[in-house]
């Protein structure tokens, strides 16, 4: 196992610790040859505060990367980790300076956030993206910032079941996969759900890069990794 990221805790304002003011861990980011190191943990990463009560959420016990079928993948709890792992994908060759990012997810992520991150062509340190993301992003508002810049040319949104089994991919251009498994959530009310497993590990497949937040704040962690597993070890 080769450590990429040393763990940390989250106590800026304006990432996730801002949300609730709870200071929270981010784990380590490892380099696995599967999914063995995918497992929960106890500690905090995600909190809220909803009517004075501060609700806290544990998640993974670390963000792994490693290939699947020939593609990077990244496994990590907070959906806002995409960024530098992207970045990460890009230093590696899988990605180009510029890409289609196709983004399965209950919501939008696209809340406002006027902090800049580098464009992917600046060759910034990996260091300093990823405190671009912990430290000046949050869960809700991540992508703004790499479509501003250009970083990201075409967004393409699916927030239903029906979207995702019309979606075709793209053939010839290379693009990411950003999934968040709570697009799984019982609230989605998913009603083919092998249908749709299937359908999202075609798209996995013929991305340059796939990235998979376990969303603690929707998913039991549990249940999330449950997910996972019928997703992407398991064959219909």
């Amino acid at each position: 196992m080769k450590i990429v990221r040393q763990s940390h805790t989250d106590t800026s304002p304006e990432g996730n610790f801002g949300l609730a003011g709870v200071p929270l861990h981010v784990p380590e980011l490892v380099e696995s040859t599967g999914f063995s190191w995918l497992e929960t943990w106890g500690k905090p990463v995600f909190a809220t505060r909803e009517t004075g009560t501060v609700r806290t959420f544990p998640g993974l016990g670390q963000h792994i990367r490693t290939t699947f079928a020939d593609w990077l993948l990244y496994v990590f709890d907070n959906h806002n980790h995409t960024p530098p792992c992207l970045y990460d994908a890009y230093r590696l060759g899988f990605l180009p300076a510029s890409f289609t990012l196709v983004h399965i997810d209950q919501h939008s992520d696209l809340r406002e956030n006027a902090h800049e991150f580098p464009h992917f062509r600046e060759d910034v340190s990996l260091e300093k993206y990823f405190e671009a993301s912990y430290f000046r992003s949050n869960v809700g508002n991540y992508l703004a910032p790499l479509l501003r810049n250009g970083t990201i040319s075409q967004l393409v949104r699916i927030e239903s079941e029906s979207a995702l089994l019309a979606f075709q991919a793209f053939a010839s251009t290379p693009f990411v996969l950003d999934l968040d498994l709570d697009f799984f959530a019982p609230e989605m009310g998913i009603e083919y759900f092998d249908t749709v497993a299937n359908s999202v590990r075609k798209i996995a497949c013929a991305s340059a890069c796939t990235t998979i937040a376990t969303s603690p704040y929707f998913l039991d962690q549990y249940r999330a990794l449950g997910i996972f597993s019928r997703i992407f070890c398991e064959r219909s």
